[in-house]
């Protein structure tokens, strides 16, 4: 069983964790590249992903804010597999069912 198999079938919680293990597995992206990323960034028409910005934290003013990537090449589109897709649109999906309950 893959490490995002035991994160997605151990608790509904843990599905961020499966998603985010999964793109990083698939896309090579930096962790900071993952946690920046929108719903905006992600085509399901086209099953591509844009890098396009990068979370990052400033421990000297204990802040944290979004930035363009490391490099000018690091800015990019990624074609990704349907099976990742549809992740991507089984998480938004738990996002939005989420996101009314709790408010």
């Amino acid at each position: 069983m893959t490490l995002t198999e035991i994160l997605r079938n151990e608790d509904e919680e843990n599905k961020p964790f499966a998603v985010f293990f999964t793109l990083a597995a698939y896309t090579g992206a930096r962790r900071g590249e993952l946690v920046g990323m929108e719903w905006k960034d992600i085509d399901f028409n086209n099953d591509t992903i844009s890098i396009n910005r990068a979370y990052y934290y400033d421990p000297h003013k204990g802040e944290c804010f979004t930035d363009t990537p490391k490099t000018k090449t690091s800015r990019r589109s990624l074609k990704l597999p349907a099976h990742v897709m549809g992740t991507l649109k089984e998480f938004r999906e738990w996002q939005d069912k989420h996101a009314a309950a709790h408010g």
